[in-house]
């Protein structure tokens, strides 16, 4: 089942998730999303039929959902297992075993129902070898051994816990009364002497409450520890017996299940994210997928995501698409044009678009063609975080770093770098670093408000260097449109200028 196998392949870090607004979006409870990150079409191709399988096949979402939850719970259960004494393990198992064997049964009885459906390989493979657990004559005989013990167990419903007090009513001494097949009812004293029922055990003398209200989290754990240490004395004889049995087929049989649960939680998020965008009214499309070496990147409608769902679920408008393409004449695009123009938003959306294609998602676009990169990096300004060297020195070595670490297949992109220092030596700087990303042949977008780069560029032979531009209309508005062009943009600023009336003329005119 290598689409359960975890890839990481692909050099991403948790920032560029924080940058382009995805971290809260792509986070896993299990897991690091980004360790599903690959540049195997093969895995992305396989991928994408479980995917499509998820969406499409009636309960197949809620059956991973609940996988998820079961799982989850049987980690937990785990992890208290560790650390708790010889009574309260063995409770522990018990409920370990009723889990794998309600995941079991239940997933097998979906496969029968819906087996044929399935187009998914991974799938299939999963839910086979679920299904042989089940028919298997060892399955039926543990089911057998230990149906009675399970359901002594939980049948537990309550328990009578009796107090022992001193002279000054100090509890020194506790113990089980009585293990009940029965909830406790809440109740009040005078409701009990009204009925003059003092010999209903059932009901409380006095209200119930929930026994995690204003309690802290290790004191509840506490009390849960004592809880299942008492009932593991009562039920240890016939526990023991059974336990290291249930243990080794749980570890031959069914560990792997607990090994797939960060995948399980990946594919719900999936297919969580693609429906809610769907819900949302956005367009979304299967990428078609090229070999790495072929550097493709050729996008139709392309939007930011994250934008787009705010303000379709805000119903304050729609998000602008923009086509796209890093061909051999523009693989370093210099991307101009005024603040607030759309600028960030453009360049995160082909991070986006990046990244959910290399995880086997639809793509926020009409159409997408696109290789697989080996690595994602994103530079912007932060006074965040800066080193006592300054911010200049800051911005350089942290892009020193990014080249380190580039390997050959990468997408970059800059956004306002070197806007800390003067002009001329800003202007310089970005010079040279767009040299170095033509000559690495880098997919790359670098975003800047100087103009005059294109000028100091244009003195020197630089291959793979093209220009974009951020669009604004005869008025100064913001269009959002990113076009390809060699036009000088310079004049987008006294656009502004004359809207905000601050040209001269505006200036010396006489009232």
């Amino acid at each position: 089942m290598k689409f359960f196998d975890r890839t990481n392949d692909v050099t991403v870090s948790e920032g560029i998730l924080k940058f382009l607004k995805l971290d809260g979006l792509l986070s896993i409870r299990n897991g690091n999303i980004l360790d599903y990150l690959t540049t195997d079409i093969g895995v992305l191709e396989r991928r994408r039929r479980v995917v499509s399988d998820t969406s499409r096949i009636p309960g197949c979402a809620e059956i991973v959902e609940y996988l998820v939850k079961q799982l989850t719970y049987i980690s937990e259960i785990t992890k208290k297992k560790s650390v708790s004494d010889v009574e309260e393990r063995s409770l522990y198992s018990i409920r370990q075993t009723e889990l794998y064997m309600e995941i079991v049964d239940k997933t097998a009885a979906f496969w029968d129902l819906h087996g044929k459906e399935f187009e998914s390989d991974d799938y299939r493979a999963l839910f086979t070898r679920i299904c042989e657990i089940s028919e298997s004559e060892e399955y039926r005989a543990l089911k057998k051994g230990t149906a009675r013990l399970i359901e002594d167990v939980t049948s537990v419903k309550s328990i009578s816990v009796g107090f022992n007090f001193d002279a000054s009513l100090a509890p020194y001494e506790a113990g089980v009364i009585s293990v009940n097949p029965y909830y406790i009812e809440s109740g009040t004293l005078v409701d009990r002497l009204l009925r003059l029922d003092f010999d209903n055990k059932n009901v409380s003398m006095a209200p119930l409450v929930s026994a995690k209200k204003n309690t802290r989290t290790e004191d509840f754990d506490a009390m849960e520890q004592s809880i299942y240490r008492a009932l593991g004395q009562v039920f240890k004889r016939a526990i023991r017996q059974w336990e290291p049995e249930i243990n080794a087929y749980i570890a031959d049989k069914l560990s792997f299940l607990i090994e797939a649960l960060p995948s399980f939680e990946f594919i719900l998020k999936i297919n969580q994210i693609t429906a809610r965008m769907k819900q949302a009214g956005l367009k979304l499309t299967e990428p078609v997928y090229c070999e790495k070496s072929e550097r493709v990147f050729e996008a139709d409608g392309l939007y930011n995501p994250i934008l787009a769902m705010n303000l379709a679920e805000k119903g304050t408008g729609s998000c602008v698409a923009n086509d796209f393409t890093f061909d051999e004449r523009g693989t370093v695009y210099i991307l101009t044009g005024p603040n607030n123009g759309g600028k960030s938003v453009f360049m995160s959306s082909v991070c986006i678009a990046q990244i959910l294609a290399q995880l086997g998602m639809e793509v926020p676009a009409k159409k997408l063609r696109i290789s697989p990169v080996e690595g994602i990096f994103v530079h912007m300004p932060s006074y965040e975080g800066l080193n006592a060297k300054g911010r200049l020195m800051d911005e350089c070595e942290r892009i020193k770093q990014i080249f380190e670490k580039m390997p050959e297949y990468a997408l970059a992109v800059f956004d306002e770098t070197y806007s800390s220092t003067d002009p001329d030596d800003a202007i310089e700087l970005s010079a040279h670093l767009v040299r170095a990303l033509s000559a690495r042949r880098v997919k790359s977008i670098f975003g800047t408000h100087y103009h005059a780069l294109k000028t100091r560029l244009s003195e020197e032979t630089t291959d793979g260097v093209d220009y974009l531009t951020a669009g604004m209309d005869s008025e100064g508005g913001r269009t959002y449109r990113i076009t390809r062009t060699p036009d000088d943009t310079a004049s987008d600023g006294f656009k502004i200028a004359e809207k905000m009336g601050v040209t001269f003329n505006d200036l010396t005119r006489t009232p």
